[in-house]
């Protein structure tokens, strides 16, 4: 059932509901907690609507002015957006209504900590506990169940922890130059191979390299696809490399080539079916197949944020400081902004 439709049917009960029509004698008016019954059923209604509103049914008009102004702006989720604005944080749906705050769930996982007394990192669970005692350098966050960790033994290389702790991949791996090392996404993670160049390849959760090309950069793996820059040695022997920038998939096999005029872009993650591609003031937004959906004009947008599309909406923030949202056809809350 869609919005509208839902809404009919809604409002129809409500009129029967507080119909004048005659009643029988016998007939009490109804209680405090049978209108409250009768109430909770129209709202929850309402709310199952909501939570089942797919990705083409949002309001840009209503978006557009409930946003106008805000400072801050996130993208859907759930079928929520957090929005703060006048130094308020409330939510929206995708039709421009405000409700309710979801529910958080309290986050179990295991999060990391350092320990004063060792100078060493290691593990505690929610309440505080360790879990993993301290013994790691440098950590990151778990992510399917695997952490990279280093030790004061590793000499700044990388190597993975599971969830007891256990050392599953040794640290065999260069610390990535200036960046935080990666995470496993989709059962795979990026590793450099290379510290004189700086290249990167792909690992499994077994530690073994599951390709043999090299990257000077490269996305998580997202939707089964991972955005790089491959390096392919024109000579052996000399260092002289061609680059090729791109989106491969887990076999290594590049399936989408992205060639902007032989200049180098970077190649983002697919969220929702749709990645950004960008460039120096240059950003526009990919299917899977590689088409161009639509572009960003660098002189009104920030380019070179973090944008992906979630619930068929992204937010976007233009060089004005105005904040808004784009759907996958190029459509924008900013078109309604006067």
């Amino acid at each position: 059932m869609n919005y509208f439709s839902f809404l009919t049917v809604a409002l129809g009960t409500l009129m029967v509901l507080t119909s004048c029509k005659e009643k029988p004698a016998n007939q009490s008016h109804p209680t405090e907690g049978q209108a409250t019954d009768s109430l909770t059923t129209i709202q929850s209604a309402v709310s199952e609507s909501t939570e089942n509103m797919t990705d083409d049914q949002y309001d840009l008009v209503a978006l557009a002015k409930v946003i106008k102004g805000c400072e801050m702006l996130e993208n859907f989720k759930n079928g929520v957006a957090y929005v703060q604005k006048d130094g308020e944080w409330f939510c929206i749906d995708k039709m421009g209504r405000k409700v309710e705050k979801p529910r958080v769930q309290a986050d179990e996982e295991l999060r990391q900590k350092f320990d004063e007394a060792t100078k060493l990192r290691g593990f505690v669970d929610k309440d505080g506990k360790w879990v993993i005692k301290p013994q790691f350098e440098f950590c990151g966050d778990f992510s399917e169940d695997l952490c990279w960790v280093t030790t004061p033994k590793s000499d700044g290389s990388i190597g993975f922890i599971d969830t007891s702790g256990k050392m599953v991949i040794p640290c065999l791996f260069d610390w990535p130059g200036e960046m935080q090392p990666s995470d496993f996404h989709e059962g795979m993670c990026s590793v450099m191979v290379d510290g004189a160049h700086e290249f990167f390849t792909f690992i499994n959760t077994n530690g073994k390299v599951t390709f043999n090309d090299l990257y000077t950069y490269q996305s998580n793996f997202s939707e089964g696809l991972a955005g790089v820059r491959k390096a392919v040695k024109i000579t052996e022997d000399e260092d002289f490399y061609d680059f090729y920038d791109g989106y491969i998939d887990k076999t290594g096999k590049m399936v989408i080539e992205i060639d902007e005029d032989d200049m180098p872009c970077i190649c983002w993650e697919f969220h929702d079916g749709v990645a950004k591609v960008s460039r120096t003031n240059r950003a526009w937004f990919i299917d899977k197949e590689g088409r161009k959906l639509f572009e960003l004009d660098g002189d009104d947008f920030y380019t070179g944020d973090d944008h992906y599309f979630s619930e068929g909406l992204v937010s976007v923030t233009a060089r004005s400081g105005q904040k808004g949202y784009f759907d996958k056809q190029g459509n924008s809350t900013f078109d309604y902004n006067d």
